[in-house]
């Protein structure tokens, strides 16, 4: 007997309760099953791997925003490492992600020092934290118009 976590079922376009019943009637049929607390149906939003999913847009997890506000600067090359990671799940929310992220890339070289930031960096990392707290909703796309490609 196999567990498998459909959360985010909701956020794959099941459209009627006939077609869940029928997904979830051929998995028990494989003896596989789905826990209940982890399963939302006809949610208007369903938060998901840090992010939000809803019809119509994706946006970053109010939770995970609150978390950035708090940031401390961080002092040594773990710590860095770990926001520069963070940063980079949610890069696609942040116009200029890799333009305003250099400067704290660069304390991660070897012959920078990662306790002593720059004026730059530092201004970086406040800039980061502002553009993560006003990003954008990302909406989906209107297949019925024309697409542009950059």
């Amino acid at each position: 007997m196999a567990a498998f976590d459909f959360r985010g079922l909701n956020a794959i376009i099941i459209k009627n309760r006939e077609h869940v019943g029928q997904v979830l009637a051929r998995l028990r049929e494989h003896n596989l099953f789905c826990k209940l607390e982890k399963c939302l149906f006809e949610q208007p939003q369903d938060p998901f791997l840090g992010h939000i999913l809803s019809g119509t847009a994706l946006q970053m997890d109010s939770a995970k925003l609150k978390a950035i506000v708090d940031w401390p600067l961080p002092t040594g090359l773990k710590a860095i490492k770990c926001i520069l990671g963070f940063a980079n799940y949610y890069r696609q929310f942040i116009e200029g992600y890799s333009t305003i992220i250099a400067p704290i890339t660069a304390l991660t070289k070897k012959s920078a020092n990662p306790k002593l930031w720059s004026p730059e960096a530092i201004s970086a990392f406040e800039h980061l934290k502002s553009a993560f707290t006003s990003a954008p909703i990302l909406q989906q796309p209107v297949y019925s118009l024309t697409l542009v490609h950059s």
